[in-house]
């Protein structure tokens, strides 16, 4: 499952934001395990480029993925991720912040230009949010901050257990009777108890469903599991199949519960970042 890790966020499944740019819209995401780089969503990112750049909303968006399919033929499959949003279904490839500025500098036909400035601001921003002390793990560590460099070199998730108040991709209540997550709620009590006899501690804790204030807390490879088993052809699945090297989703979903592939957590550990709040200026403007 090493290969599984390493193209996940060492925090979470679903990844810390690193900065937000007001001025461009655009965020900067933690990127996958052992990785000192920034990632960004490419399609959304340019869009809102361009149309700072003066296109209309239509046209931006077109310019957006033709520039990005262009991307896609260039850059190798290792570096597109699919993050999980636990909101949406579709979510979105992300790719490095230093491909994506690299992409961007070279001149395209049929698709204007985005100014020197913004991509060297970007670099920089980048380059900050990296390489400042950002995240913070609540309750651990006598509350120190670390930079993303920082976790990238411990080399190892620092978190395995999600917070999850409610499962995946699910608007309406889970425990409908015959609905999907019931069915595999109720599977997965048996399989949880297997693999907490042979940890020593639990992989999924169960909510008091009397409790209001009782949320589960589960492995992330039991949140993938699920992924799994509810949408097998979701773009987030269909990537932890490519990183996973596994044969198919059922592969992969045997896997994710083999005892072999589990080692002792130590629990839930809650890491955040004090994300940067940066804003962009144009060179020459006067900043409001």
């Amino acid at each position: 499952m090493d290969a599984l890790m390493k193209g996940l966020p060492a925090t979470g499944l679903q990844p810390l934001v690193l900065a937000i740019i007001d001025g461009l819209g655009i965020d900067l995401l933690e990127p996958p395990l052992g990785q000192r780089v920034a990632y960004i969503e490419p399609v959304g990112a340019l869009t809102r480029l361009q149309e700072f750049m003066g296109a209309a909303r239509p046209l931006a968006e077109a310019q957006a993925l033709e520039r990005m399919a262009h991307l896609r033929e260039h850059l190798p499959a290792s570096d597109w991720v699919n993050f999980l949003d636990t909101s949406y279904v579709t979510s979105a490839d992300c790719v490095p912040l230093t491909a994506f500025i690299d992409c961007l500098r070279q001149p395209h036909p049929g698709s204007a230009g985005i100014s020197v400035d913004i991509l060297d601001y970007l670099e920089t921003a980048g380059h900050l949010c990296t390489t400042t002390a950002i995240f913070q793990q609540y309750g651990g560590h006598g509350g120190q901050r670390v930079s993303l460099h920082d976790l990238a070199a411990l080399g190892k998730p620092v978190n395995l257990i999600e917070f999850m108040p409610a499962p995946a991709w699910l608007d309406d209540d889970p425990f409908i009777p015959g609905g999907p997550f019931t069915a595999w709620y109720e599977a997965m009590k048996h399989v949880a108890h297997a693999l907490e006899q042979r940890l020593g501690e639990y992989v999924y804790y169960f909510a008091d469903p009397d409790c209001e204030l009782d949320d589960d807390f589960v492995h992330r490879f039991l949140v993938m599991h699920w992924c799994c088993s509810y949408q097998p052809a979701s773009a987030y699945v269909q990537y932890l199949l490519r990183i996973s090297g596994a044969a198919d989703v059922e592969a992969l979903k045997a896997a994710l519960i083999d005892p072999r592939h589990y080692a002792r957590h130590g629990g839930y550990r809650e890491w955040d970042t004090h994300f940067l709040r940066l804003k962009y200026v144009p060179r020459g403007a006067a900043p409001k």
